[in-house]
């Protein structure tokens, strides 16, 4: 398989290269697939499922899947529940007719997976069985962190909030070379798990930690999407410290809990 999904949350770059990075990809579409995730990483979900619409009808399952992805959780993010349910019903019976209309290799059933289990959990859909740490070792790292991410919000959303931190500072230890987005998210997961057991320093430390990767490129979606799971930490450390992005994050994640 030549084309992963999630271009941009896999790559590995330095923090406020995000653009560059983007840049760099020698494949068009990629590249695209790519700036669609920037845009919505940077809290411009309207743009990001306009650009995402143009890949609808792609002939490469994976970046049509990527898109339908993008949009749906682009349209979460700006209030348009109606929107979001069609992008996030069309990934999921895209996927279930590929795998049981074709004989998919284990790279292909990994993207699969990983897509699948992206939208699931973080719709709060936990009672499926999925076979993410089947098919990790066929995931390039960036997306092996991911798994791990989906992993840690899975355990919080079950209320296995020690098992969350623990999966979160796993995944965060297992890799040499930083990984910005799955470890931002990793972080802020941790920091989600751990207020929950009331260990509020620690769940500080990993969301300022989170804060600072985050900062440079302005990623605040991440912290949007999180914000009704960080049990006012937000207001403890961003707010104090950076009054506009925490005004810009709470309009943002006031869409999309409507979402």
């Amino acid at each position: 398989i030549e084309k992963m999904p999630l271009p941009l949350f896999k790559g590995s770059f330095i923090p406020g290269e995000a653009h560059e990075f983007v840049a760099s990809f020698s494949d068009e579409d990629m590249k695209l697939l790519a700036k669609m995730e920037l845009l919505y990483i940077t809290g411009d979900p309207e743009a990001s499922a306009i650009a995402s619409e143009d890949f609808f009808n792609h002939h490469d399952i994976i970046i049509r899947l990527s898109a339908c992805m993008v949009y749906a959780f682009s349209h979460l993010s700006a209030g348009h529940t109606t929107l979001a349910e069609i992008g996030l019903s069309t990934v999921k019976e895209s996927i279930i007719r590929e795998i049981t209309s074709a004989s998919p290799t284990p790279q292909f059933r990994a993207a699969y997976t990983i897509i699948y289990a992206t939208v699931s959990v973080l719709m709060n859909e936990i009672n499926y069985k999925d076979k993410l740490l089947e098919y990790i070792k066929y995931l390039p790292m960036g997306l092996q962190l991911w798994t791990g991410y989906i992993l840690a919000h899975k355990a919080f959303i079950k209320k296995k909030f020690t098992e969350g931190v623990t999966t979160a500072e796993i995944f965060l230890s297992i890799s040499p070379v930083l990984y910005p987005l799955p470890s931002i998210y990793l972080h802020l997961s941790a920091a989600m798990n751990l207020m929950a057991l009331r260990k509020i320093d620690a769940a500080k430390e990993h969301f300022m930690k989170s804060w600072k990767l985050s900062e440079p490129d302005g990623f605040i979606m991440p912290f949007a999407e999180c914000q009704s799971m960080l049990f006012g930490l937000m207001e403890t450390c961003l707010k104090p410290i950076n009054p506009v992005k925490y005004k810009q994050i709470s309009e943002l994640a006031e869409k999309y809990n409507i979402g």
